[in-house]
Formats: structure tokens, sequence, C-alpha cells
């Protein structure tokens, strides 16, 4: 998925941030299964679901075209 996000998100500006899910309950408790995910964090604390196992450009190209995106995250195991 990363390697896709490199191509796919070219063009746009994002931060992106992997984490290892393992390291926070709360997180595994969200994702354990859908690893690979990409999710959207918001300033205000908001994570939104992008997509998960597979890089999906639509979900990916609407989330980047948002005024409201400022930070990626993709949790890894």
């Amino acid at each position: 998925m990363q390697a896709a996000l490199t191509v796919l998100g070219a063009g746009y500006s994002y931060d992106l941030k992997i984490i290892d899910i393992d390291t926070d309950p709360h997180w595994v408790a969200l994702y354990d299964e859908l690893v690979p995910v990409l999710v959207e964090c918001a300033t205000n604390g908001d994570v939104r679901e992008v997509c998960h196992h597979f890089l999906d450009q639509r979900a990916l190209h609407a989330t980047l075209s948002s005024e409201d995106n400022l930070a990626l995250e993709r949790p890894s195991i």
C-alpha cells in the first residue's frame, strides 16, 4: 500500500505517518484485522478510515482533494 500511495499521491500535499498498531490497544481494537489500513487524521483528533487491505484510488483522491485533509496515517503490524 505504501508504494501505491507514493505513486498515486504524487502531486498532493500530505503527511504520512506509519504506526505500529501493536503499541496501542486502541489501534489494535479498531484495526487489528484490517492492516494495512489508511486513515485520515484531522487536527481536531477526528480519525476517518480511507481504505484497508488495498489502496482504494477513488477514496484516496477524494481524501487528498478534500480541504480538510491534513495527515494520513497507515497503521502497520
